[in-house]
Order: structure tokens, then C-alpha cells, then sequence
């Protein structure tokens, strides 16, 4: 990645409501009581042994503070079967609790090495990274100082280290260690972003930390920061550039130079203190200028296979690019209020930030108008030959028409017309809980105070963390796993419009109204634990 060679220069800072402290040079302050921990497993190469089945088939098991990973079979295990040599960018992460490390400050770490075989092949084999005893690189994170001291080896947080075993079985391994304040806490938001969405050479870029509540609403932070990573390639360049005091909001600018000759991107992350509570909304790269390639991040957090990549679409009716000016100016406006509005605005998500990759694509496409009862989309170019790793795409438009999912061409469209529908971005928030999250629509007029005016959403039953039911009895046998209250009696049935006798009974338990997926409101207790399930597969490597 490249260098920030324009926040080098002196950093233009403007903080709302209160001065400026002085810049540091340290790392971001780690937090008590809560620490996010994360470990990425950035390379494994072979260098001795052969079991005899073939090439090997790598994954690796982790233990994190007494949890434990497996990414056996997950999709990005299974895309890279039967390589010597992978580079897989496989992230495990979990939030621990510092008052129970024991040690104190020490977050136990272990890492092994395995190669699947199965069928003929018998067992899979453990390989050994380690220069010590036993075949896992093992050791501990440390909060303050945050490094690692893993199989003899100190490694600063963020810093990539490598392990090679000793066994006849044996492999090198390159991995880096992460511990930084997790993205929210209890009554604890903090939202960063920047504008515009996709700074052009001589564009201001503004970076705005927002100090937030658990219900949005802006609060007074004992300590507001921003921080940016001058090298996105060395983190002994992150540096706080903005620190201050009871304010609700701060930002700092910088003019992008767009100079392809660094990679053309930037780097930078917000934290919030208050009564001793810290969060960090964790680091996030950005492109400027032209990246060279048709598709590109504007908000990067992390490895594709521990986040949602969301990737938007220019509806071709909306936006029309022209040859010379495939940025369309309203486009990328568009795309700011998006992620600040539709995702960061949204409380589940925003909680989760660090969970999601925002992408831009120049190939168009064209959103269809479900009101004549279909979802047809016109899909961009090579949309499946190019570009599916991608969870979701979301065709953008400001056109006067109802929007839908297609969930098995891994899109959604939204209206961003405010005239059109008050709530068009909660729009863009219900589509994404169809895809990438599969919820389904639980709007239907044949209960008791419904919102809805039909039956015509799209209904299924998900195997795990299901919003809707096929039947009534399927929805009292799940009731045991909420905690909110809810009864059999919560169960309500409908079905669809031109309903006859063999009809599903379409079957829910969260409320009728007020609800993400019926009006495009709050997420209700259904659809947080298909949020939570989705999120923790991707904390596990296995997006």
C-alpha cells in the first residue's frame, strides 16, 4: 500500500466546541475494560514433508484467550486448496475482557498448522511452525506496550512476523497480532468517516470522529481522536493528529495528491473516551485519484474473508458517466451518505464498522422496477466472472420505482429520493439485511397492526438464526432461544397474497411494526441475532 505522502505536510485541523492538544507520535491507547484482539494469518509455505495425497490442502487452528477457531471448509479455505504456497489474509478476531486476563495485560495466543485430507488420506496432519517445543506458534498479546511475544520473537502490534518449524512436517508461517479498544461499547459509539467518498488530485479531504450514544444521538467525549497511518504499509507511522476534549465532533483535512505512484490510497481511524471506556473504530484505508483498475475500496477495514464487502453500483438512468468522468461528482456524494446514513447511521452496523468493506465499481447497472412483480436487474459487467467474492452489490438510483433484492445474484437496489420515500437510505438498510445478512421481509396486512399493505415480500426460512418461520410450530420450537421476553404467543401467521389450502404459513415472532425488515426501522430481536450470527462467522474467517 502506499505512503500518505499529503498528511505529511502540515495537517489543516478543525475541532468543534473546544482547542486542539498537541499531536503525539504514540500508538492509540488501549482500553480497559474491553480489548479487541486479532490475529491474521497472512502466508503459509511449505518447506519439508509430503503426506502422499497430493498438494496440501492448508487451514489452521487457533486459540484467542480460550476460544477457539477452525476455518476448515470456510469459503476462502476451500478457494485455496492444493497450493504449496497461499497468502490467505484469513483474520480471527474476539473482544476480551482485560479484567480477567491472568496474567494481567496478557492475552494468550496459540496458532497451528494443519493439512486436510480425509477419504484415503486417512487424518489431517498437524504441521509444525514453531522453533520451540510442539508444533504451534504460541506465546501472548500484550496491551500495554501492544506487541506480541510469540515462539521467542517480539513483534509490535500490526507488525508481520515469521515462524518457521523444525519437524521433517514443517512449514513458515507469517502472521501479525492486532489489540486495540473494540468499535463500541455499551452507550458508546463513535462514527469516522471521510468526504468525498473518492477524493480526486487537489480534492480537500475531510476526516469528521463523531462522539455518539447507544441511541445516535451526539454526546460530550472526555477525549475525541484522529489518527491516520502516513505508510500504509509501516504502522510505526500512525499518528494522532487531532486530540481533544469535550466535543461531540471533530475533524482534520489534508488535499490528496492522487499520485499512482504510491498506490493511491490513505489511511486513518477515530477513537472516543468517556468515564474511563475507550473505543476505536479500528483502521481504515481509502483510494484517491485513479487506482488503475475498474473496481476499488473506499473504505477498507480489513481481509474479504473476516468482512461484508459492499460494493456500489451507479444505476446508469441516475448517474451517467461520461468517458472523460467516470467519478460522476453526485454519484459519489451519493455514496458518502450511504455509508454515513444507511450503515454508520444504523446502530447494529455501525456497532460492527470494522466488519465492512466498502467498494466502488465503474461498470454500471441498471435497477429494476419490482412493482410489475419482478426482480430483474441489469447486472454489471462480468458480475459473476470478476466479481464473486463480493457479498453484495447495491445499485444506487434515484428513480421513483420499488426496490428488491436478488439474492442469488448477490445485489439489491435502493432508491436514494427523499422526496420519493422519506426513508429511501433506511431503504438501502433493509436490502442489506436481505443480502448479504438473508433476512426476509416479515411485512404482511393479515395482522393485527401491520404496516405493510400486502402480502408480496419475500419469504423464506433461514436453517440457523431464522426472522421467518415456515410454519407456527417452527416458530414455538425457536422461542426458547431468545431472551427477550417473547412467548409461543409471540408467533404470528400470515401468507401470501392468492393463498389457498397448501399454502406456507408464513410465521413470525418480532413486532409488526417498528421493525427493519417490516418498515425500515429499528432491527428488532429476530433479526439481531442473524446480524450477530453473520458477524461472528466473519470474526471467525469464514465471511
Amino acid at each position: 500500500m502506499r505512503g500518505i505522502r499529503a498528511l505529511i505536510a502540515p495537517v489543516a485541523v478543525v475541532v468543534l466546541a473546544a482547542p486542539i492538544f498537541a499531536v503525539t507520535w504514540a500508538a492509540p491507547a488501549f482500553a480497559a475494560p474491553d480489548v479487541q484482539v486479532a490475529v491474521t494469518i497472512q502466508r503459509i509455505k511449505l518447506l519439508g514433508g509430503d503426506d502422499g495425497c497430493g498438494d496440501p490442502d492448508w487451514y489452521v487452528k487457533l486459540n484467542i484467550a480460550g476460544q477457539a477457531y477452525n476455518n476448515e471448509d470456510t469459503p476462502s479455505q476451500d478457494d485455496l486448496e492444493g497450493n504449496a504456497e497461499i497468502t490467505p489474509d484469513w483474520e480471527f478476531s474476539r473482544t476480551v475482557d482485560a479484567a480477567t486476563l491472568s496474567p494481567a495485560g496478557q492475552i494468550p495466543i496459540s496458532v497451528e498448522v494443519w493439512e486436510e485430507d480425509g477419504g484415503f488420506c486417512f487424518d489431517d496432519d498437524l504441521f509444525d511452525a514453531s522453533q520451540s517445543a510442539g508444533a504451534a506458534v504460541a506465546g501472548f498479546a500484550t496491551i500495554a506496550p501492544c506487541e506480541a511475544q510469540l515462539d521467542g520473537q517480539t513483534i509490535a502490534c500490526g507488525a508481520s512476523g515469521v515462524f518457521s518449524g523444525t519437524d521433517s512436517d514443517r512449514v513458515a508461517l507469517t502472521m501479525k497480532v492486532e489489540v486495540q479498544p473494540p468499535p463500541s461499547a455499551p452507550g458508546l459509539r463513535i462514527r469516522c468517516t471521510h468526504t468525498p467518498a473518492w477524493p480526486q488530485a487537489g480534492d480537500t479531504v475531510t476526516i469528521t470522529a463523531e462522539a455518539l450514544d447507544g441511541a445516535l444521538a451526539p454526546m460530550f467525549a472526555d477525549d475525541l481522536e484522529i489518527w491516520v497511518q502516513q505508510d500504509t504499509t509501516d504502522v510505526a507511522t500512525r499518528t494522532r493528529v487531532v486530540d481533544t476534549s469535550s466535543v461531540t465532533t471533530a475533524t482534520t483535512t489534508f488535499v490528496a495528491t492522487g499520485d499512482a505512484s504510491d498506490d493511491n490510497r490513505f489511511g486513518y481511524g477515530c477513537g472516543l473516551t468517556k468515564t474511563g471506556t475507550e473505543i476505536f473504530s479500528g483502521w481504515r484505508l481509502a483510494t484517491e485519484g485513479d487506482p488503475g483498475t475498474v473496481d476499488f475500496p473506499v473504505v477498507y477495514t480489513g481481509p474479504s474473508s473476516s468482512r461484508l464487502d459492499i460494493m456500489f453500483i451507479a444505476d446508469s438512468d441516475t448517474y451517467p458517466f461520461s468517458g472523460s468522468a467516470p467519478e460522476n461528482a453526485a454519484f459519489i456524494a451519493d455514496v458518502a451518505s450511504v455509508i454515513a446514513t444507511s450503515y454508520y447511521g444504523f446502530d447494529p452496523f455501525l456497532e460492527n464498522q470494522d466488519g465492512f468493506n466498502f467498494w466502488i465499481v465503474l461498470n454500471q447497472a441498471k435497477a429494476d422496477d419490482a412493482n410489475d412483480g419482478d426482480c430483474d436487474h441489469t447486472l454489471p459487467a462480468r458480475w459473476d466472472e470478476s466479481f464473486g467474492w463480493v457479498d453484495s452489490g447495491a445499485i444506487l438510483h434515484r428513480k421513483s420505482q420499488r426496490d428488491c433484492a436478488l439474492r442469488g445474484a448477490r445485489i439489491f437496489s435502493s432508491t436514494l429520493d427523499t422526496t420519493y420515500r422519506g426513508d429511501a437510505f433506511q431503504v438501502v438498510t433493509h436490502e442489506t439485511g436481505h443480502q448479504p445478512f438473508g433476512l426476509a421481509d416479515e411485512y404482511c396486512d393479515q395482522r393485527p397492526g401491520s404496516m405493510s399493505s400486502t402480502c408480496d415480500g419475500g419469504y423464506f426460512q433461514q436453517d440457523v438464526a431464522p426472522n421467518v418461520y415456515e410454519e407456527p410450530e417452527d416458530c414455538a420450537d425457536d422461542i426458547g432461544a431468545f431472551t427477550d421476553g417473547r412467548t409461543a404467543a409471540s408467533c404470528q401467521e400470515f401468507e401470501e397474497d392468492g393463498f389457498w389450502f397448501f399454502d406456507t404459513d408464513w410465521t413470525i415472532s418480532d413486532p409488526v411494526s417498528n421493525d427493519i425488515m417490516v418498515d425500515n426501522a429499528a432491527a428488532q430481536g429476530a433479526d439481531l441475532r442473524r446480524f450477530d450470527y453473520i458477524f461472528g462467522q466473519c470474526r471467525a474467517a469464514a465471511c
